[in-house]
């Protein structure tokens, strides 16, 4: 790898798949510009991000890292994602097992 390359693995970009062909465009260009090393997903519907990761992927050389700000689920950014209860309401449950089986489901999910 080059030093742009190196340097554009330190860096993931936000991304929505809810924009549409020119949010595709912007992160192609910004994938082949500055070689970055992951996305962060946003906003959309499972579908659509489905479709939008595998053209990033195919864009990049190197393999992208795909991550989410989804700590309740999926529902959090994505219409049609499920969702989990607030950490704050499972912080006042009274029972972690209730809780430890959230966290099973997650990991399922």
């Amino acid at each position: 790898m080059s030093l742009d390359q190196k340097v554009g693995q330190l860096y993931s970009v936000w991304t929505a798949s809810k924009y549409g062909q020119e949010e595709i465009n912007e992160i192609k260009r910004i994938i082949n510009k500055y070689h970055i090393g992951g996305l962060i997903f946003s906003l959309g519907n499972i579908n659509d991000q489905i479709i939008s990761h595998n053209i990033f992927q195919e864009q990049s050389n190197i393999p992208l890292l795909i991550s989410m700000d989804a700590e309740w689920g999926l529902g959090m950014r994505l219409d049609d994602g499920f969702s989990f209860p607030y950490n704050i309401t499972l912080g006042a449950l009274r029972d972690d097992s209730l809780v430890f089986k959230v966290g099973q489901r997650i990991g399922e999910h």
